[in-house]
């Protein structure tokens, strides 16, 4: 699956994304080259409705970089650039490559901030109850 995506995107998770390093640099300073190899990242967002007050949480739980690092340079900017950036969603341990829930279908509210801040198939997939065989959510 590819994703396309346009957002303002903090420095350090670019950085391990696109593989920038400062090995064997000074305190500061990144290079990017042929040697460069991003990391592989679970890739988790809000998908907000505005109008009718609905959020839908996606992962994306094995993705990299489907291309190099690009750089766009707009002279007189006021503000940090949106960048686009294209990835390469992968199956995972579940061979799934996408996920999907709407908040206000889930049965444990406190499971929006797992799947934001530590995405990965054990936080969603239901839980078998040992006496019965059963699953449950």
């Amino acid at each position: 699956m590819t994703l396309k995506i346009n957002a303002h995107v903090q420095v350090a998770p670019l950085r391990k994304i696109f593989g920038l390093s400062n090995e064997g640099l000074k305190p500061g300073i990144y290079s990017y080259g042929s040697d460069s190899i991003g990391e592989e990242f679970v890739l988790t967002a809000d998908a907000i409705d505005d109008f009718e007050d609905v959020t839908k949480l996606i992962a994306f739980p094995n993705c990299s970089s489907s291309t190099g690092l690009t750089l766009s340079i707009e002279n007189g900017a006021d503000e940090v650039a949106e960048l686009e950036l294209e990835f390469t969603a992968m199956i995972d341990d579940n061979n799934k490559c996408y996920y999907e829930a709407f908040i206000s279908e889930l049965d444990d509210p406190s499971l929006a901030d797992q799947w934001r801040k530590n995405f990965s198939y054990d936080v969603v997939k239901a839980v078998e109850t040992q006496t019965t065989g059963t699953t449950e959510s």
